[in-house]
């Protein structure tokens, strides 16, 4: 799975590559120090997932993109973020 993580710091990225090998997920990571937004989505082309932090905006046109983009996660640990994207069909999202 490719997976773009957004507003990614040296620990996050740590942390992250540290998780997905203690699971044995086969993660192909793109490491962003951007944030997530409507204007940055389209860095995201060709992941199936994006990871994403408090500070990125996951407005409609964010998802939109990411959706057109083919992006079929969105993994993000803000639980009010959650359920606003799960509002819409797609792309699903994960804490």
């Amino acid at each position: 799975m490719i997976v773009a993580a957004f507003s990614v710091k040296p620990y996050d990225q740590q942390f992250l590559e540290a998780a997905a090998k203690a699971a044995g997920a086969p993660v192909e990571w793109r490491w962003f120090s951007e944030p997530l937004r409507a204007e940055t989505a389209r860095l995201a082309e060709g992941a199936t997932a994006v990871c994403c932090f408090v500070n990125d905006t996951l407005d409609a046109a964010c998802i939109e993109t990411l959706a057109t983009i083919g992006v079929k996660l969105i993994c993000c640990g803000v639980p009010a973020l959650i359920r606003s994207i799960c509002r819409r069909p797609r792309p699903t999202a994960s804490r």
